[in-house]
This record gives structure tokens, C-alpha cells and sequence, in this order.
């Protein structure tokens, strides 16, 4: 029997990068998933390419939008019967000086990254413990909401939030049997990242002192995390912040020069 078999499953921003790592590994956990996102073409072309690991979902939505929320947790239990695990995912990021930022932009990263953190953990809470049998939530934060990167105020701001949410929903949740913790991912080979990587490290020719590693993470290593925080034998953890940064966050330079000037 798989790790997860039987369970249901949310993640949210799940077309590509990190969220498509975590909606793959939860598969392969044994968990059937509703994958979810704002653009929708490139929402149902993964889940096409999704299920061949298991059963899946596509559900299109806007995170930051509180009736959407709700419809896709609503979604989740209409389809598969219930609900166990929500990822709360979903994120963008906005990169200029301080003082050069737009309003439009920090609202926009913060209404994604922590407000849609907010309102999808909210309605998948309320719909795990109306139903008693607990939960867990799970919601991504980033090693910038301890160390910020120059020109990123909203982004920084908003994964700290989200670091600072999963603590106070762990406390509030508890008990209804739901467990919520967040992960802090660092350098992750995602599209996005790779518009502001070194092509040297992308292709391996020479050596990136980024982490002690000098690797990128891969999505699926965030996706593996997130299985043993719903698995059983993280059943006595919760409020906490789980670090997957290849040692990023353990040294002084958390971010190479090289990588910044191209911000």
C-alpha cells in the first residue's frame, strides 16, 4: 500500500515548476489530485500529461479571490468525496527597487502569494473539520521570507507571511486534528528561475557557489517533502518551517553576486 492511498489532495499552482513536482510525487504517494491554477490551457494539458501517475483533477481558479477558494475546495470533495491535504503553492513575484514599486505590483504578490494562502487554507480548514477526520496543510514559503533579495519587498513580505500564517493556523487548527506547516524551498529549477540562473550552472560547466551543494534544487525534492509532512509519520508536526535549500540559509552568502546583477 502506498504512502498516501486513499487521500485527497489540493495543490494549488500546480501547471508547473514546484507545483507540478508536488502534484507528481503526491501521485505517486498513492493520492488522488485536484490540480489547480489560473491559466487554464496549461492547467488540463498537465493534467492530461498527469494521468497516466493517477487520478486527477483540473480545477481553474484565482487564488486571491475568496468565492474561488471555496469553489475549488467545494471541487475537491464533490469529485473525489473529501478532502485530506491541501498545498497552498500558488505564487508570483514582482522584482524593482523600492523605491520605483508600484502599488498594482505589491498588491498583486501579495494577494496571490499570502492572501491566496489565507482564503484556500481557510476553505479547505473549514471543510476538514466539519468533516472530523482531520488534515493537513501544507503551504510554500521561501528562504527569502528570512533573507531578501535586493528589489523583492513584496515577495519577501509575502513568504514571510506565509512562514507566519502556517504558525498561527497550526495553533487555531489544532483541534480539529490539522496539522500545518510550511516549506521554505531555496533555489528551485523552475521556469521562472531559469530566467535569472547563469547558464554556467544551469548546464553544470562550472562550479556555483549558491549553496554548500552547488545544485539547484529539483521540484520533486519539494513534492517529496510535502508527502512525509501528510504522511502518518508526521502526525506531531505541526507550526513548523521546513527549510529545503541545499544548505543556502546555513551560510553568510546566501545568494551569489553573478545571479543578483541579473535581477
Amino acid at each position: 500500500m502506498k504512502l498516501l492511498e486513499g487521500q485527497v489532495a489540493i495543490v494549488t499552482g500546480a501547471g508547473r515548476g514546484i507545483g507540478r513536482g508536488i502534484a507528481e510525487e503526491l501521485l505517486d504517494a498513492g493520492a488522488k489530485v485536484v490540480l489547480a491554477q489560473r491559466n487554464e490551457g496549461e492547467l488540463h494539458e498537465v493534467a492530461r500529461e498527469l494521468a497516466s501517475l493517477g487520478e486527477v483533477s483540473a480545477f481553474a481558479c484565482d487564488v486571491s479571490r475568496k468565492d474561488d477558494a471555496q469553489a475549488l475546495a467545494d471541487h475537491a470533495v464533490s469529485t473525489f468525496g473529501k478532502l485530506d491535504i491541501l498545498v497552498a503553492n500558488a505564487g508570483t513575484s514582482s522584482y524593482s527597487p523600492f523605491l520605483e514599486m508600484k502599488e498594482e505590483d505589491w498588491d498583486r504578490v501579495l494577494g496571490v502569494n499570502l492572501k491566496g494562502a489565507y482564503l484556500c487554507g481557510q476553505a479547505a480548514a473549514q471543510r476538514m473539520a466539519a468533516a472530523g477526520n482531520g488534515g493537513r496543510i501544507v503551504l510554500i514559503s521561501s528562504v527569502c521570507a528570512t533573507a531578501a533579495e535586493p528589489n523583492s519587498a513584496p515577495y519577501t513580505v509575502s513568504k514571510g507571511g506565509v512562514s507566519a500564517l502556517a504558525k498561527a493556523m497550526a495553533v487555531d487548527l489544532a483541534p480539529h486534528r490539522i496539522t500545518v506547516n510550511a516549506i521554505a524551498p531555496g533555489w528551485i529549477h523552475s521556469t521562472s528561475t531559469s530566467a535569472i540562473t547563469p547558464a554556467p550552472l544551469l548546464t553544470g560547466e562550472e562550479p556555483f557557489p549558491l549553496n554548500p551543494l552547488q545544485v539547484i534544487g529539483q521540484p520533486r525534492q519539494i513534492g517529496s517533502t510535502v508527502v512525509w509532512l501528510a504522511s502518518p509519520g508526521a502526525g506531531f508536526t505541526t507550526g513548523s518551517v521546513v527549510t529545503v535549500d541545499g544548505g543556502q540559509t546555513a551560510v553568510l552568502q546566501t545568494v551569489n553576486r553573478r545571479a543578483l546583477g541579473q535581477l
